[in-house]
């Protein structure tokens, strides 16, 4: 089962205001964010964000690994994951699903050049393993050590403006400011 994720649990240090809450086209970044797994091909879509009613970290303060490894113990070893952080609002679903298709095809990770998020991830009792040791052992990781680890494939994004991270208010209202013909 394809598994979207919503990576939402950061503390919005820089932006001084929960991200997840933006408003975005009408609707919160975290609807925003929600809606596009599954127009992107997810069967269901999980959030992992550090509040009741969301799937919370079991290790504190591991990043984004820590997430996907709190949500792996929701999943079985033939599910996938599509992970996306909130703070990317302007993901497309075609290219998203091109980042599935081509994980599938190569039964490994997926993602772009340009970004280790958004991320096509099957999952594997490998995998399973290779988090629980290294958020026990270290307490941290990277996205990229994963991937390296995982034997990631790396694929062109030809809409680099789509990879796009808002972090800070001034990156939001640049973002979101109407644009001129």
């Amino acid at each position: 089962m394809l598994t979207g994720l919503v990576l939402a649990g950061g503390k919005s240090s820089r932006m001084g205001y929960d991200k997840a809450l933006l408003d975005y086209q009408g609707q919160s970044l975290l609807q925003h964010t929600s809606q596009l797994l599954a127009d992107s091909g997810c069967q269901r879509v999980m959030i992992s964000r550090n509040q009741l009613g969301f799937v919370q970290d079991l290790i504190k303060d591991a990043g984004p690994l820590g997430g996907i490894h709190a949500v792996l113990t929701h999943l079985q070893d033939d599910d996938e994951l599509l992970i996306v952080p909130v703070d990317m609002p302007f993901l497309q679903a075609a290219p998203l699903r091109l980042l599935c298709y081509q994980g599938r095809q190569r039964q490994s990770p997926c993602y772009f050049q340009d970004s280790f998020l958004p991320l096509y991830l099957p999952v594997n009792p490998a995998l399973r393993d290779y988090l629980a040791e290294l958020l026990d052992n270290e307490g941290c990781g990277s996205v990229r050590q994963m991937l390296d680890q995982q034997g990631a494939l790396s694929i062109p994004c030809s809409e680099l403006n789509m990879l796009q991270n808002i972090n800070t208010p001034a990156q939001w209202q640049h973002a979101t400011a109407p644009r001129s013909a």
